[in-house]
């Protein structure tokens, strides 16, 4: 199982997270609203989920997790 995890940051400073989402288009959908509501310009990269705006960025990560506890043991005792 996946999930889409959305952070912000600034170049060279690190960054933090700002929501996770099960599906990629809510994760978009989100990511996309917030850039739009920053206070400065933020230009979407083409074919990525990455924003940009001087210094300040905005991406989607993707995560593949497990989807139950029995899984998480399996994988820890393996």
């Amino acid at each position: 199982m996946k999930v889409y995890v959305v952070m912000q940051g600034e170049n060279h400073e690190g960054g933090s997270v700002v929501a996770v989402f099960y599906l990629e288009k809510d994760a978009v959908k989100f990511a996309t609203k917030f850039a739009k509501a920053m206070s400065f310009p933020m230009t979407k990269k083409k074919d990525r989920n990455v924003w940009t705006g001087g210094c300040d960025w905005l991406t989607i990560l993707t995560y593949e997790v497990s989807d139950s506890a029995e899984e998480a043991l399996a994988e820890i005792n393996n």
